[in-house]
């Protein structure tokens, strides 16, 4: 991982509940719109880790569809 994206993973990780999924680029967590679920395992909230500091973070609740840019 670049400097970029492990920072981004590693603030996303130490401050909100949640976990790396598909292949590492993207975090999972509940979302905090709908509040998708009580448990993390049934979370529906995806925020991509882009490599570069040029690419917008997006996220996107497959819950409720809220999406948007960080």
């Amino acid at each position: 991982m670049n400097d970029f994206k492990e920072n981004l993973t590693q603030f996303l990780l130490n401050n909100i509940p949640g976990k790396v999924v598909s292949g590492d680029k993207e975090f999972l967590c509940r979302c905090p719109f709908c509040g998708d679920s009580k448990h993390l395992k049934s979370a529906h909230f995806y925020i991509n880790l882009p490599e570069s500091e040029d690419v917008p973070v997006m996220y996107h609740c497959k819950k409720c569809n809220t999406s948007g840019v960080l």
